[in-house]
């Protein structure tokens, strides 16, 4: 072999050499390939566990939240029917006694509902003009009475004696009542409202002027002075007033019986009790 074949073959095993030395190792771009798809996949898969996992917490806490809803709506259906059989039972009842009542005509007939305030003046014949007259009284000292002690708690005077008496001033509804509208509207009043309205003696004392006027136990004082007597701080101020030992009239019901007899004014010498009756 010449030089020159020699040069040739050198040249071609360079050439050679020189592309396998050039061509890219696909086993390493398959292996790096590879890792990224599989931190792809991986990324994925992460994510989609998530998502589940947060499916899963939301579709638990409404499943409780359900239950508690399904747990209230049992309790309040328990009550209604609690209170639906209570009803059956009533209507029930009446309707039994009211068959009873038909048949014997001794049986005792169920009270009508008790009548309000308002309901009781216009019974006693008191005029509508007046009981809307007398609520809003009650109703607008009930509002003063708020607004004084919130002032009060507020300015920090509550426990002084400021408060005390000023809020005394506000509890003589009645008095106001009485001197606006008169002793047959308060009378009427006092008895519709529940509050007594009669002064009875329960004990005559030896030897004082309601002993030598004749007093007795269980009388009813009705007048003293031609004054009319609701209360026992009444009869109290009443005795107070005028001159001492002048002779006063007072009217008196004993035994449903009205009459009168004359007192020195001054301490009757009795016991008194409060009672509510109806008034005429």
């Amino acid at each position: 072999m010449n030089n020159t074949s020699k040069l040739f073959m050198l040249l071609f095993v360079l050439a050679v050499a020189g592309i396998l030395w050039l061509k890219p190792d696909t086993s390493t771009d398959k292996t790096v390939t590879g890792q990224a798809s599989e931190q792809q996949n991986n990324s994925v898969e992460t994510t989609l566990y998530d998502e589940l996992y947060e499916r899963i917490n939301n579709l638990e806490s409404e499943s409780f939240q359900q239950q508690a809803i399904n747990q209230k709506l049992a309790v309040r259906l328990g009550k209604l029917e609690k209170k639906s059989l209570s009803a059956t039972r009533l209507d029930t009842d009446n309707q039994s006694t009211n068959s009873n009542s038909k048949g014997n005509p001794d049986t005792e007939i169920e009270p009508e509902p008790e009548q309000n305030m308002e309901t009781r003046l216009l019974n006693a014949g008191i005029h509508l003009d007046t009981i809307l007259q007398i609520q809003s009284q009650i109703d607008q000292n009930r509002i003063d009475r708020l607004e004084l002690r919130n002032q009060a708690i507020r300015e920090k005077w509550i426990q002084e004696d400021r408060f005390r008496q000023l809020m005394g001033a506000l509890n003589n509804t009645d008095e106001n009542i009485r001197n606006d509208f008169g002793d047959e509207v308060f009378d009427q009043y006092l008895f519709a409202s529940e509050q007594n309205n009669r002064v009875v003696v329960s004990e005559v004392f030896n030897g004082s002027a309601a002993q030598v006027a004749g007093f007795e136990p269980g009388d009813i004082i009705l007048t003293y002075a031609s004054e009319s007597i609701f209360t026992a701080a009444d009869i109290q101020q009443a005795t107070v007033e005028g001159v001492a030992g002048d002779n006063v009239l007072v009217e008196l019901i004993r035994n449903g019986t009205s009459f009168t007899t004359t007192v020195i004014r001054g301490p009757l010498g009795i016991s008194m009790v409060m009672t509510s009756q109806p008034p005429g």
